[in-house]
């Protein structure tokens, strides 16, 4: 999942980790990417997922969307 600037829908940020850990597959990862913010997106995605292994966040430098993929 890639977030840039997202602090504003920090309520919306809360409901995807909260849909994420109520998924019933037995062992997954999510990775999350902060695509550069200059808001506090990073900090809110870091409380947020700090206590759950299952979450990985990284903090990128500002790149298109369409460059990412997915493997």
């Amino acid at each position: 999942m890639v977030y840039y600037n997202s602090e504003k829908e920090g309520s919306l940020l809360y409901e995807h980790v909260k849909a994420l850990k109520n998924l019933d597959y037995p062992d997954y990862e999510v990775i999350m990417v902060d695509n550069a913010s200059s808001d506090n997106t990073f900090k809110i995605l870091s409380n947020l997922i700090s206590s759950d292994s299952m979450f990985k966040l990284i903090r990128s430098e500002k790149i298109p969307i369409s460059t990412v993929e997915i493997i």
